[in-house]
């Protein structure tokens, strides 16, 4: 019979390669100051392997989703979206989700915040760009985006609240990167929950692994009581 240590390995293995990981990312959030406001937080990410997902977590205000190409920030220009949202006031964790599915490595993603002018006061987020390249880099991403903003007349100031530093969401619900109407939300109440599986921010892993640890865990110790 295996020993413990190597069903709890292999069980890890298989269950962090079927689920993947989660990077949530705040949308609404200043990555600054961690505190409800005009942004994402954070506002770019390294996706490791393809089939993580990248959960955007809406804080309190008026918020929508685009995915866009790099030379056409604010404008929409991919598959992925979000309906736009109110959240109400005082949101500032568990709120509505939505989960877009990584598929490719080697293709950089680039998404804003359509809600107002809050794309061209710099609320983009990017992932998996190369910031040594000014053709691909997310900071020259949110440059042009804000070069939207200042010939529109468009304020950059941050509009923030006075709240605790928000955590990452405890709900998430998954979405079709490739249908808006499949993209749907949910209260924390009814969303299935997430753990902490790394020490990296925002990045989860599904709270069945530890269901299925658990039921190794019963199987074994039923082996050795027979």
């Amino acid at each position: 019979m295996p020993s413990l240590a190597t069903l709890l390995v292999s069980t890890l293995f298989v269950a962090n390669s079927v689920l993947g990981f989660n990077y949530t990312i705040g949308v609404g959030k200043d990555e600054v100051t961690g505190l409800p406001g005009v942004g994402f937080d954070p506002s770019r990410t390294v996706v490791a392997e393809t089939g993580d997902l990248v959960i955007f977590s809406f804080l309190q205000g008026e918020h929508q989703v685009y995915q866009t190409i790099f030379s056409a920030p604010c404008s929409p220009g991919g598959e992925f979206t979000t309906p736009l949202l109110n959240v109400s006031n005082g949101t500032v964790s568990g709120g509505p989700s939505f989960s877009y599915e990584v598929t490719s490595l080697s293709t950089p993603l680039y998404f804003y915040d359509a809600a107002g002018v809050n794309c061209q006061q710099g609320a983009v987020f990017c992932v998996n760009t190369n910031e040594n390249l000014a053709n691909q880099s997310c900071s020259a991403f949110k440059a042009a985006a804000l070069a939207i903003g200042a010939s529109e007349g468009v304020t950059t100031s941050v509009r923030t609240a006075s709240a605790a530093v928000p955590t990452n969401s405890s709900s998430t619900i998954t979405s079709s990167p490739t249908a808006t109407a499949n993209a749907v939300t949910t209260s924390s109440a009814s969303a299935a929950s997430t753990t902490s599986k790394t020490g990296g921010a925002g990045r989860t892993v599904s709270g069945v692994v530890s269901g299925v640890v658990a039921g190794v865990l019963g199987v074994v110790g039923i082996a050795v009581m027979l």
